[in-house]
């Protein structure tokens, strides 16, 4: 297997750092200006802190980001005075997470993730509810011509998970109208759709929350989502047996596990990823972690399995900020959470499969800021796991990335710009570690210099 310190980021390349802030212009409309003040210098930055994007790479994902996806976004919030500052897109908050990808066998590479609020959100309020499947279905459809892109997948999970029955969005409209919408959400969430940039190839992703068509006609959430994959075509069949494993697990398993998303690469389906994202709604503590991920045993023996178990191992004092506890203590350590808000910032545990697995593949995703009081201690943690794991340079230039590319920040509030951290493991990829980030216009706001400091 490649050394985890084979390819590193900040060394490939030394090139200008478009992040100080000088973006191309572009012809757009007022309200994707408005979104790509926000977004774009923060692309820029984690291209930069990826250190692998020429100039000529990096300008044409910035062009594709703005011509191509800010549009999805769609109104930029309204202004109730002219004293009222929210119509500043420094004041915004956007549908948007970015991600840094480490991998020991490639190059770091960067992803951004949307909801394309245009279509669901738009207009309406919450419990007015529109038949958006259509316009998701013309989002989608504007990726048709991108290079690797296959809808075949994506449009049938999003037929079978979005309802589009008059009489389903009628009952859809009145579970959210009787407050049927778990808090935070103000308005219900169908689809997201996720780019990785690798160069100057983009391969595209989507994930669908089984939660609209659940309120709509009834049906249990997880099996809204296990219906939908197994009645994929042509290998609806095969995909049961991974997910039957799954299935198998969840209905043992002493910790309560829930479905929040499924997701599928828009790719060939021959070759296409399924993912099932589950939740654990009231655990974290390491002794749930290793029962999910080797699925109660059942993966006990897959020598992959365990020697990335054993890597998890190894940073869980750090990702649960509880760098001082004795292990004796943390093995059983369900640690509270800073904010309660039902499925949202809960550890996640991502089962992958084609339709030729058995078994499928597990990633964690843990919510850095449930654990940590501040990004600046998130921030130290994870420099400490990148060294851990073999990406020295990324961790000493970390602070100094979160600095230039999120001036705005204050990173000794309450943490606000990490989102999660997802860590998975094979010999293919060796470690495999993504960091997410919010983005907000308050940490890009170039004029805020200093309070990240």
């Amino acid at each position: 297997m490649t050394s985890v310190n084979s390819i590193s980021p900040l060394t490939s390349l030394q090139h200008a750092h478009t992040t100080d802030h000088e973006l191309p212009e572009y012809v757009l409309d007022a309200d994707a200006k408005f979104w790509f003040q926000i977004c774009g210098p923060a692309l820029a930055g984690m291209m930069d802190f990826a250190g692998t994007y020429s100039p000529e790479e990096k300008k044409g994902n910035l062009r594709f980001f703005a011509e191509q996806v800010c549009p999805w976004i769609g109104p930029r919030p309204a202004r109730s005075s002219d004293q009222d500052t929210s119509g500043s897109p420094y004041e915004a908050s956007t549908p948007v997470e970015m991600s840094v990808n480490f991998s020991s066998t490639r190059k770091p590479i960067v992803r951004f993730q949307l909801e394309p609020t245009r279509v669901t959100k738009g207009q309406h309020v919450a419990s007015e509810e529109p038949l958006v499947i259509d316009g998701l279905l013309k989002v989608l459809e504007s990726t048709e011509s991108l290079p690797g892109v296959n809808l075949n997948l994506v449009r049938q999970l999003l037929q079978s998970m979005v309802p589009s029955e008059r009489q389903d969005i009628a009952t859809l409209n009145a579970a959210v109208r009787d407050g049927r919408l778990p808090a935070p959400l103000d308005h219900v969430t169908h689809l997201q759709v996720a780019f990785d940039l690798d160069g100057t190839k983009r391969s595209m992703k989507t994930y669908y929350n089984p939660m609209a068509m659940q309120l709509a006609t009834g049906k249990n959430i997880r099996d809204v989502a296990f219906n939908a994959i197994e009645g994929l075509q042509p290998y609806g069949r095969d995909l049961a047996v991974p997910l039957g494993v799954v299935g198998d697990f969840m209905k043992s398993s002493p910790d309560v596990m829930e479905v929040l998303m499924t997701g599928v690469d828009a790719a060939d389906p021959a070759t296409a990823r399924i993912k099932l994202y589950t939740y654990l709604r009231d655990a974290n503590s390491w002794e749930c972690v290793r029962r999910a991920w080797t699925l109660g045993g059942a993966a006990a023996d897959d020598e992959d399995r365990m020697t990335g178990l054993a890597l998890l191992r190894s940073i869980w004092p750090l990702l649960m900020d509880e760098a001082a506890t004795p292990w004796s203590r943390l093995e059983t350590l369900q640690k509270p959470p800073r904010v309660s808000l039902s499925f949202l910032g809960t550890l996640l545990l991502t089962y992958e499969f084609r339709h030729d697995t058995r078994v499928p593949d597990v990633k964690l995703y843990l919510p850095l800021w449930q654990y940590a009081p501040t990004d600046r201690r998130i921030a130290d943690n994870v420099a400490e796991i990148l060294r851990t794991l073999g990406w020295g340079e990324a961790a000493d230039g970390y602070m100094a990335h979160l600095q230039r590319t999120f001036p705005g920040a204050n990173l000794d509030g309450p943490a606000a710009l990490h989102s999660y951290l997802s860590f998975s493991y094979s010999r293919k990829t060796g470690p495999y570690l993504s960091l997410y980030y919010a983005i907000h216009g308050k940490a890009v706001n170039p004029t805020n210099e200093g309070s990240a400091a």
